[in-house]
């Protein structure tokens, strides 16, 4: 029996509990005896958390301007629900939005974990504009930021590489951060053909036991 080593935040998790018994027996040529032993095994649990600690940059208002917000709530990002990383209604030239994340190793199994973007491809003209002028940053709470086009989703923003978690001591979680960013950036050579679209794309991050 293996016991899967990923566990993928968002709508999942995993728990597992494992008991085996095993039998020794021993025979000789005039005499015998068996010994029988039960050994009790119990598989370390992965739990991982995530949580948006932070959210700032700007946003339209009821005017119809780009104006500067922040929002330091914490929202718990790991059960299914209406919560949402990014507050990108109207997005237009010019926005700009970084969320700060916090993931937390709530286990006992140490974990490495990842960041994927995940994007359909678009089916009009207009939603390809869009995800074409659409830039992604994450950046790792240490490391180098990996930016790429929404477009690019894909082939670039897969498995990026956040970090190690070890497992959890006594009561307090091991903590570790990133941020990502979503911005239009304004200029010439916008793609007005991108008015009106609607996109939606997923954060995955994904913890894997660390070996």
């Amino acid at each position: 029996m293996r016991l899967s080593r990923t566990k993928a935040i968002v709508l999942s998790a995993v728990l597992a509990l494992l008991s085996v018994g095993a039998v020794v027996a021993a025979s000789f040529a005039l005499f015998s005896d068996d010994s029988q032993s039960t050994v009790h095994l119990s598989a370390g649990t992965l739990e991982a958390r995530l949580y948006r600690t932070n959210l700032s940059g700007t946003r339209m208002n009821g005017e119809g301007l780009l104006v500067a917000f922040e929002d330091d709530s914490e929202v718990d990002l790991t059960e299914a629900g209406d919560q949402t990383v990014f507050d990108l209604q109207k997005i237009v030239p010019g926005a700009r939005q970084e969320a700060a994340l916090r993931v937390e190793n709530r286990g006992g199994i140490a974990f490495d974990y990842t960041v994927s973007v995940l994007f359909t491809l678009p089916e009009t003209d207009a939603e390809a504009a869009l995800a074409r002028q659409l830039t992604v940053t994450v950046t790792p709470e240490s490391g180098t930021p990996v930016s790429f086009a929404l477009a690019d989703a894909a082939q670039i923003g897969q498995n990026i590489a956040l970090g190690r978690l070890n497992a959890m001591s006594g009561q307090t979680p091991a903590q570790g951060a990133f941020t990502v960013e979503v911005s239009f950036a304004a200029g010439d050579g916008i793609d007005n053909s991108a008015m009106g679209a609607e996109l939606q794309f997923d954060l995955l991050v994904r913890a894997v036991q660390a070996v």
